[in-house]
């Protein structure tokens, strides 16, 4: 899905280099890494959302990158 989504933003602004990653979740394979990396996806996104007492949503990313 992301090498379609990255094909589709080159075709838009063929100028530009896209730095796309993947989202780390469980569907996510050995082989879908792979291939990304092939093609230039550059690493895996990981977020955890937490509360406050507010109930407030405080997202954290971090990037972890692909060595493979």
């Amino acid at each position: 899905m992301a090498l379609k989504y990255k094909e589709r933003l080159e075709r838009l602004e063929p100028n530009v280099k896209f730095l796309m990653t993947l989202y780390l979740s469980p569907e996510l394979t050995v082989e879908e890494v792979e291939k990304a990396k092939k093609a230039g996806i550059v690493g895996i996104t990981c977020s955890s959302t937490q509360l406050t007492s507010r109930r407030q949503i405080i997202s954290q990313v971090f990037i972890i990158s692909i060595s493979l």
